[in-house]
């Protein structure tokens, strides 16, 4: 997410070079998007740059990812109804940071982590999502 506000040309030369680029969109605050229209390579990753997010960040989840452009979700929320929602609506992907201890503090981003079982069960959970995704589209 960073690199999109910091190091946009960076950004463009890895678009222009026609490899699968996901681009993060956590501290963009444009209206439209920073690189042109999603597709062909270049696919944007809906996220919310707050540590962790809460339901009033989720403000603009896409209603459809695909339709609205986005491919994927960025999930920094607590627990999994997040990036389950967003599969549900269509993201084709999610990442979710991982830990082996919540209640670390070495950096704070270990209490919005998934814990192996938590990751296994949303893993589980999202693949269940994404064959109904399919069966009633």
């Amino acid at each position: 997410s960073r690199t999109v506000i910091d190091y946009p040309d960076l950004v463009r030369r890895l678009i222009d070079s026609g490899k699968e680029t996901f681009v993060s969109l956590g501290f963009w605050e444009g209206d439209d998007w920073p690189f042109g229209a999603p597709g062909g390579n270049l696919r944007y990753i809906f996220c919310r740059s707050h540590y962790p997010s809460f339901p009033e960040h989720m403000v603009g989840l896409p209603e459809r990812f695909s339709e609205d452009g986005y491919f994927g979700y960025s999930c920094h929320y607590q627990g999994t109804a997040a990036a389950l929602t967003a599969l549900a609506r269509g993201a084709r992907f999610v990442e979710k940071h991982f830990t082996m201890n919540k209640a670390s503090q070495v950096v704070k981003d270990h209490a919005l982590s998934a814990t192996p079982a938590e990751f296994a069960e949303m893993t589980r959970l999202g693949r269940e999502i994404a064959r109904l995704n399919r069966v009633i589209a």
